[in-house]
């Protein structure tokens, strides 16, 4: 049969291959970053990435709107919460819009409610079209974050200002906040009342109080319907009636405000919706301008710590010196500087004896401890990359590597000789 001899340059791209595949180290997981979601009008999703076991999230949600003619909006609320997740785990984050009472430098601007549960500003008509009558503002809408179907945050809305040609800005919005602030109004019997808050039940504004018998009664605003803010009256008549704000949405959202008498000229402000969040989380009453927003922080897995020695008391490391009780025990990796076509020499080949005595400290062993179990520490994700006995493993794997090489490369030699 034909010999076949290999070449050092097969010999070489051998231990190249093992330094590869053996001796790489693990690729690390991406550093932590910081994402910021946007008011977009649909849902999206953020999947939490390897090596990350905590979120910071800040979630705000959407302005109430400012009326044309009236008064200004509440600004929405903020909660800050700490969060425990896994990989894979998937956010569902959804930004609240502000709500608006229209632009009348845009042509065809209208007042609206904000996605998100803003609830619909009152009108004398049904076009709510700012300039045509006093126009009441939208509310704005809540910014939620759900995982599992279930919500893990709500940042309230803030609650639209009511339209009045006063325009003296007393009948603003209630701002979102952890129960939400009522909308306010000016004290007067004929003028609408402000909404209630999502945390004060989010019932809607009282109607204005006729005082003479040339006058009628105003509208009362819509309540607040589970997250969706309350929608103030539409159709009530003069057009120089006080519209009411709408209420903004939340966890519940915020009452409308109410319409004013037909001799008055005051409508009340939406009510702000109200917030909910895990437990530690903080709530900002009043805190966003404009639309919501979603900021997610990562924070990356605590490091393991190095498992104990599994000596019960220090061994000296071996040394070239080293009498034949201090070899490693057979059923290691051989030394690398032994060659196999040569007997054994009593100071460095492998015992036959088990009574020679214990491996020295650092050396492989078969007794200790296998360290904490996949998922110790509260279902946590253990961090990527090498610990200390990893790493000593890997250690060893190249060594043996080497030395199988060491003699594949002399085997040839005296072969080729």
């Amino acid at each position: 049969m034909r010999n076949i001899h290999y070449g050092t340059g097969g010999i070489a791209a051998s231990a190249a291959l093992a330094a590869l595949l053996v001796c790489a180290p693990h690729q690390a997981s991406a550093a932590p970053g910081i994402h910021t979601f946007d008011y977009k009008g649909a849902p999206e999703q953020y999947v939490v990435p390897e090596g990350i076991c905590e979120l910071v999230v800040r979630a705000s949600g959407g302005a109430g709107g400012n009326a044309v003619y009236g008064s200004p909006g509440g600004k929405g609320s903020q909660v800050r919460a700490t969060v425990q997740v896994t990989s894979g785990q998937v956010l569902t984050v959804d930004v609240g819009q502000a709500g608006s009472g229209g632009d009348l430098s845009v042509p065809g601007s209208l007042a609206y409610g904000g996605y998100g549960g803003g609830g619909q500003g009152g009108s004398s008509n049904t076009e709510h079209r700012p300039g045509n009558g006093a126009i009441g503002a939208g509310g704005g809408g809540a910014t939620t974050v759900t995982t599992g179907g279930s919500a893990l945050i709500i940042a309230g809305g803030g609650g639209g200002g009511a339209g009045s040609f006063t325009n003296d800005g007393t009948a603003s919005g209630g701002a979102g906040g952890q129960a939400g602030t009522d909308g306010a109004d000016t004290g007067q019997s004929a003028a609408g009342k402000g909404g209630k808050s999502g945390g004060n039940g989010g019932a809607g504004g009282a109607g204005g109080t006729a005082t003479t018998e040339f006058d009628h009664d105003g509208f009362a605003g819509g309540s607040a319907t589970g997250t969706k803010g309350g929608d103030a009256a539409v159709n009530i008549g003069d057009p120089h009636m006080g519209a009411g704000g709408g209420g903004g949405g939340g966890a519940h959202g915020g009452g409308a405000g109410g319409s004013s008498t037909a001799t008055t000229l005051d409508g009340g402000g939406g009510g702000g919706g109200s917030s909910l969040g895990p437990a530690a989380a903080t709530f900002t009453t009043g805190a966003r301008s404009g639309n919501g927003e979603v900021v997610i922080e990562e924070v990356a897995c605590a490091s393991p710590s190095p498992s104990p020695s599994p000596s019960s008391s220090p061994s000296p490391s071996p040394s070239p010196s080293s009498s034949p009780s201090s070899t490693a025990s057979p059923t290691h990796s051989p030394s690398p500087t032994a060659s196999p076509t040569h007997s054994a020499s009593p100071t460095t080949g492998p015992s036959h004896s088990a009574s020679r005595g214990p491996s020295p400290t650092g050396g492989p062993s078969h007794h200790h401890s296998p360290g904490p179990a996949p998922g110790h520490g509260g279902g946590q994700l253990p961090e990527t990359g090498s610990s200390t006995p990893a790493l000593l493993m890997s250690a060893l794997l190249c060594v043996g590597a080497g030395a199988a090489v060491f003699r594949l490369a002399r085997r040839n030699g005296r072969r080729r000789s």
